[in-house]
């Protein structure tokens, strides 16, 4: 897996298409990078069509070219994640054909689904804007970024990881470790009038 690529490319992602604010509004970006999204049942023709139906068996969402199918019976917080998800396949992989699933994340995952997991908890909870926040927990995260607990716990977890790594940085380095990327710094700039409204003292 390439965690670099896929976090750095959720950096550009938010950056590229001017996202300002939480929750990230995951249907104003597909818009701007020209990809389309279809419920299950807006696009149960054309699923048939293409013999794709068993894609949307126990699958949240798939993507085929620049086209998300995604099921709009599940709860908001896991659309948004499937649908990021989905995704990263489109602009990190480029599938030629329909991917293959879509859930929860699992250590078991191939590359690719691990990818774009990176992908979608990156453009969905940006870990330099949660921080200048000061998020304490991750029913926070889940309430700010519209997630489910789950990839919320997770992104929490990933949070202490890096700050803890943050005050290691500032006694060793004297500096810090969050906005040393040139994309993430430009995530931070977008963000920054959210974060002075919204931060917590």
């Amino acid at each position: 897996m390439d965690y670099k690529k896929s976090r750095d490319y959720a950096w550009r992602v938010l950056a590229k298409c001017k996202i300002s604010s939480l929750p990230v509004n995951v249907g104003e970006i597909c818009r701007k990078e020209h990809v389309r999204l279809v419920t299950y049942r807006e696009g149960a023709e054309l699923i048939e069509r293409l013999q794709l139906g068993g894609h949307t068996i126990g699958n949240d969402a798939f993507s085929l070219k620049r086209l998300i199918f995604y099921d709009d019976t599940k709860p908001v917080t896991r659309q948004r994640f499937s649908v990021a998800h989905e995704l990263g396949h489109v602009l990190l992989h480029s599938p030629s054909g329909a991917t293959v699933y879509n859930r929860e994340m699992s250590s078991n995952d191939d590359p690719l689904e691990s990818e774009a997991n990176v992908f979608a908890s990156r453009l969905l909870a940006p870990l330099c804007v949660l921080h200048e926040l000061n998020v304490q927990s991750a029913k926070e995260i889940a309430d700010l970024c519209r997630i489910s607990m789950i990839a919320a716990e997770i992104r929490f977890e990933r949070l202490q990881t890096v700050r803890e790594r943050d005050r290691l940085f500032r006694r060793t380095r004297g500096y810090g470790c969050f906005l040393m990327s040139a994309d993430e710094r430009r995530v931070f700039k977008r963000f920054e009038e959210y974060i002075r409204e919204h931060r917590k003292h």
